[in-house]
């Protein structure tokens, strides 16, 4: 089988700009923490990319003899923040995590027939990977869902997670119903609903979350861009977002891809925007719009998603070969 892409772009004559004006999110965040701890920032750290972070990185990069660009290449963040830059997995999570809605925090009833969803790209209980992160949290740290939730109610939700079957499924499902709340069932009991946030503020929980993430959708999705001949970033975050989105490529898209002549385009950036169009054809049809914009932003590598304008270049993915 031939190398999958890894997570390292190709090498570039220019300087790589990795955060930018208009990106959201963590990595934002702890650029700006530092900047604040540095003391050429004031206020908080609220993960927005504004102009008054670029000015602070514009300062900061005077002063380290840098040009002063605003804009966060590599040596400019090592150099604020102390730390590695950030994978490209990490950086495809921080826009998919955007996109979703959700944060680290966030858990919302059964309103879409998915039990509960929760957490940074929304892990739902009917697909198991909500039940996959409580599991391991649990195990690395016990009594954590108690804490969370309260002793009875952590005894009854870990017996539903620990037990196997179809009536196990059935019964977790039902539970959802329960704890949500209003006519659409979004919201949830406060009980679950605090408890879901404060275990979503949990360090280790949050690595967690990355954890299953990584394996559950960016795994399979290394595969998938492997299948469509997807070598760049760009490329790369539009297989991510279809498996978190959307499950994959379900067998319909596929064929609609191809019907389309996506096995014969040999430019990158137009297969992209066949299998795009592809994954929405089959979206369901009050979220097929959605699923459109939202996979064709990552095509073109620019769009704008639920009110947001994304330039992908500013979030750190570019149309670029990952070596």
């Amino acid at each position: 089988m031939p190398n999958l892409p890894s997570e390292a772009p190709a090498a570039d004559s220019s300087p790589r700009i990795y955060f930018a004006p208009g990106s959201q999110g963590e990595y934002p965040r702890r650029l700006q923490q530092s900047l604040i701890d540095a003391k050429l920032l004031k206020g908080t750290a609220d993960g927005i990319y504004g102009q008054g972070t670029a000015a602070a990185v514009r300062a900061w990069q005077t002063g380290a003899r840098l040009q002063p660009t605003g804009s966060v290449d590599e040596p400019t963040w090592t150099g604020i923040t102390r730390s590695p830059l950030p994978t490209a997995f990490e950086r495809m999570l921080q826009v998919t995590g955007r996109m979703e809605g959700h944060g680290f925090t966030l858990a919302v009833g059964n309103f879409d027939g998915a039990g509960l969803t929760w957490g940074i790209i929304g892990f739902t209980l009917r697909y198991s990977s909500l039940n996959t992160i409580l599991l391991r949290a649990e195990e690395k740290q016990p009594g954590i869902l108690a804490g969370a939730f309260g002793a009875a109610e952590a005894e009854g939700l870990l017996r539903l997670l620990r037990a196997p079957g179809e009536a196990a499924k059935a019964e977790r499902m039902a539970l959802a119903n329960k704890i949500s709340l209003g006519d659409k069932k979004y919201n949830l009991a406060p009980v679950w609903k605090e408890g879901f946030h404060k275990l979503g503020l949990d360090p280790m929980v949050q690595a967690i979350q990355v954890e299953v993430a990584r394996e559950g959708y960016f795994q399979p999705a290394l595969a998938t861009a492997q299948t469509y001949a997807m070598t760049t970033e760009l490329g790369m975050a539009l297989c991510f977002d279809i498996h978190v989105q959307n499950g994959g490529v379900k067998p319909a898209a596929r064929q609609h891809f191809l019907d389309h002549g996506g096995a014969k385009a040999a430019d990158e950036g137009q297969r992209r925007l066949l299998l795009a169009q592809a994954v929405a054809s089959q979206a369901r049809e009050e979220y097929r719009k959605d699923v459109l914009t939202r996979k064709e932003s990552f095509a073109r590598g620019k769009g704008t998603v639920h009110g947001l304008a994304y330039d992908m270049a500013a979030w750190g993915l570019a149309d670029l070969r990952m070596a």
